[in-house]
């Protein structure tokens, strides 16, 4: 994989680095990947890209990419007064704002907060160094295929209600995988599914990921199960029925070997059920 130097950058097709690393980060590799549409990067092109910028090897070749930090050390800029005086005005919000400088070129932001957090640039090797382990920790798992233990309906599923981080799906999949739960159920996920993170994240547990279902509605998540239980890590003072995790099991178990299909509901991570 060559690597070419550009007016002082590190480019792949002629797009700098940085571009190829923060798309790849702030996306799945997947989808990075097909946001930027570049002839010849793929999964197995893009990790020669990845080591170049997460090893620093842009140092021995003195160049550096827009954005980066090390780009602003280059430059000598080692507080934000020094990055407001390189420009000629910095614009703020919407405009009622101006930074003015002595140096060249306009720049644009939000707010001063942002400003404060953006103007010394990212540390996109480190950026790097992550994305290339999510995409060697994906290839070395991605043959692992797996079966479940228990035929269909034997074993209660597990629903999660709109579930936010994949990472957290894929860290579900992998305690299912534990202990022998296979039937994960996902209703409206956030960041959509199938998700590459989720998979990561899930260490192995490809079967649960692969087999995972994802609706749009809760009642549709439930419309083939019989009896269902929701978790909860308050005291609850209800009509309805507050079993422990014990008594759930038992009540669990002696449902399925009724014939009846069983779940369990895991409410979103930041506020539960409604």
């Amino acid at each position: 994989m060559h690597i070419e130097t550009i007016d002082g950058e590190p480019r792949f097709r002629n797009v700098p680095l940085s571009v190829i690393v923060h798309a790849c980060h702030e996306k799945t590799v997947d989808a990075g990947l097909a946001a930027l549409a570049l002839p010849g990067l793929d999964r197995e092109t893009l990790e020669p890209v990845l080591t170049y910028c997460a090893e620093l090897r842009c140092e021995a070749d003195a160049v550096t990419c827009p954005g980066c930090k090390r780009r602003t050390e280059a430059q000598g800029i080692t507080t934000l007064d020094d990055f407001i005086a390189q420009h000629e005005e910095i614009i703020v919000g919407d405009g009622s704002v101006r930074l003015k400088g002595s140096g060249t070129g306009r720049l644009t932001t939000p707010a001063l907060a942002a400003l404060e957090k953006t103007w010394s640039g990212e540390n996109y090797w480190f950026w790097a160094r992550r994305v290339l382990r999510k995409l060697r920790h994906g290839i070395r798992r991605a043959h692992i295929r797996g079966n479940a233990i228990a035929p269909p309906g034997t074993t209660p599923s597990v629903i999660l209600i709109e579930p936010q981080l994949p990472d957290n799906i894929g860290m579900v999949a992998r305690a299912c995988a534990n202990f022998g739960l296979d039937d994960l159920r996902l209703v409206d996920p956030r960041d959509g599914w199938p998700n590459e993170k989720a998979r990561i994240a899930a260490s192995g547990a490809n079967y649960v990921i692969d087999d995972a279902a994802a609706y749009d509605t809760f009642d549709a998540a439930l419309s083939d199960l019989n009896w269902v239980c929701a978790t909860t890590a308050r005291q609850r003072d209800l009509r309805k029925p507050v079993l422990t995790p014990e008594e759930a099991v038992a009540e669990m178990r002696k449902r399925i070997a009724a014939g009846q299909r069983c779940g369990v509901i895991f409410g979103r991570e930041r506020n539960g059920l409604e």
